[in-house]
């Protein structure tokens, strides 16, 4: 399998979020599977029970029959596969992944709802630091994740050919370029 990405590293140090947004969104956090689980198209039944047992937590909004939206956050190390990159988190920072809402509801707020609850739940655990990724061409994403504090960490372009591949990394704050050849994924972290 081949596969050629762009993704931009994105890194938050202080906590902003939404204080309302334009719609008003019941936002529940899970720590387990849940059958509402079940109604989201992006990720399969198996990648939802990875992320529990990776101790990931779900936010999402519902409306008792299918999911509207949802994020996932994680803490501790992780290898995000589709970047082959590796984040050594420390114990106050978290990784922001897997936003997803359906398209006839974007831009009814539902995002900044579970955003303000995301950071609101994190900081309550005393985290301080946030990370999340996107695709570098993702316009609308990129402008909402700058307004809510992200900066720019790193542009990483990776091209993979099955486990194989080659990452080029332009690290914004250092200035530095880099290239790895990647031959395996690590094992001794989550696997998102």
């Amino acid at each position: 399998m081949y596969a050629r990405t762009n993704y931009l590293l994105l890194c938050c140090d202080r906590f902003i979020g939404y204080s309302g947004g334009r719609a008003s969104w019941h936002v529940e956090v899970l720590h387990e599977p849940a059958p509402i689980l079940d109604t989201i198209s992006v990720v399969d039944r198996a990648a939802i029970d990875r992320r529990f047992e990776n101790g990931d937590q779900c936010f999402l909004v519902h409306n008792g029959l299918k999911c509207l939206g949802c994020v996932w956050g994680h803490t501790g190390d992780c290898y995000i596969i589709g970047a082959a990159e590796r984040l050594s988190l420390d114990p106050q920072s978290v990784y922001l992944y897997g936003v997803f809402t359906i398209e006839e509801m974007r831009r009814k707020g539902i995002y900044d709802a579970i955003q303000a609850v995301f950071f609101r739940y994190y900081m309550e655990r005393n985290m301080t630091r946030a990370y999340t990724m996107i695709e570098k061409n993702n316009i609308i994403m990129k402008k909402v994740f700058l307004k809510a504090g992200f900066k720019i960490k790193s542009h990483i372009h990776y091209v993979r050919y099955h486990k194989r591949g080659i990452r080029y990394v332009h690290d914004y704050e250092s200035g530095k370029m880099a290239v790895q050849y990647i031959t395996r994924e690590p094992r001794d972290c989550a696997i998102i």
